[in-house]
C-alpha cells in the first residue's frame, strides 16, 4: 500500500511544486515507485518542469469524469521510477475534487509514493487533497506573510483533514533571515506548530535546471544546496533519521 502525501502552502511561490518533484525524483531513486498527480487545475506546471508536456494526451479531469483509465493518463517521465498524472489546462474542465480520494485509493495499489501537489491557498482543491492524504507537507519561505499562511493552512485547513502534518521551510539565505527574523527559523516553527522535517536553501540552481525541463536532484550523493536538502527529506519520508542541513 503506497503512501500519498499532500504538498501545500498558504500563498503561491513557496516553491511547493520544485519540492514535488525533486522529493519524487530522489524517492524514485531509493528505488520506489513514485507518482505527482497535479492537481492544480487551469495553472498545471509539473510537465513543463520535468520536460515532458509534448507526451501528455490525457489528464486528471479525463480520468475523474470517467473518460479514461487511469493507466492512459499516466505519464513515465525520463526520471527513474517517476510517474505524472498532468492537472487538465482549463480549470473548470475538472469538478469533481470528491472523487479525487476513491482515484488515490485505486492507486496506491501500484505506488509506493503518490504526491499531491494542491493549489495554494485554502480552496476546494487544497482541501481535496489533504483529505485524500496519509500525510500532508506544508511549505513555507521565511516572510511575514507565509508565517501568517503557515498558522492558518495548519490550522484551518490541514488539521480538519489529516492528522500527520510536516513542515518544509524553503528558499532560506541565512543573511538576509539573521537581519530580517528575530528569532531565526523558529519563529516560522512556532507559527506553523507543526513537526519540521526539512530546511532548504536559497539555489540558483533549481531555476537552471527548470530551463531544462529535470529535477534539480540526480544523485542521492549530492553535496550541498537544495538538491542535498530534498535528498534528505525524501530520505526521512523512508524513516531515516537524516541531521538537518546546516545551512
Amino acid at each position: 500500500m503506497g503512501k500519498v502525501i499532500a504538498v501545500t502552502s498558504g500563498k503561491g511561490g513557496t516553491g511547493k511544486s520544485t519540492l514535488a518533484v525533486n522529493c519524487g525524483m530522489a524517492l524514485s531513486l531509493l528505488k520506489n515507485r513514485v507518482l505527482l498527480i497535479d492537481t492544480d487545475a487551469g495553472l498545471r506546471a509539473l510537465d513543463i518542469m520535468l520536460g515532458i508536456s509534448d507526451r501528455v494526451v490525457y489528464d486528471l479531469a479525463d480520468i475523474l469524469s470517467g473518460r479514461c483509465e487511469p493507466a492512459k493518463a499516466i505519464v513515465k517521465t525520463p526520471w527513474g521510477r517517476l510517474s505524472l498524472l498532468p492537472a487538465p489546462v482549463v480549470e473548470d474542465e475538472c469538478d469533481s475534487a470528491e472523487a479525487l480520494s476513491e482515484l488515490c485509493k485505486q492507486l496506491r495499489q501500484c505506488f509506493d509514493f503518490i504526491f499531491l501537489d494542491s493549489p495554494a491557498g485554502m480552496g476546494k482543491w487544497a482541501r481535496a487533497a489533504a483529505a485524500a492524504a496519509d500525510q500532508a507537507i506544508l511549505v513555507v519561505t521565511p516572510d511575514p506573510v507565509c508565517i501568517r499562511d503557515a498558522d492558518r493552512m495548519a490550522g484551518h485547513v490541514l488539521s480538519r483533514h489529516v492528522d500527520d502534518i510536516r513542515l518544509v521551510i524553503n528558499r532560506v539565505q541565512p543573511n538576509i533571515l539573521r537581519k530580517k527574523l528575530d528569532g531565526g527559523l523558529d519563529v516560522i516553527i512556532d507559527a506553523a506548530s507543526v513537526q519540521l522535517i526539512g530546511i532548504v536553501p536559497e539555489d540558483r540552481q533549481i531555476s537552471l535546471a527548470a530551463y531544462d525541463g529535470k529535477p534539480v536532484v540526480q544523485t542521492l550523493h549530492t553535496r550541498g544546496g537544495a538538491a542535498e536538502a530534498y535528498c534528505n527529506i525524501a530520505r526521512r519520508l523512508c524513516g531515516e533519521d537524516v541531521p538537518l542541513m546546516d545551512i
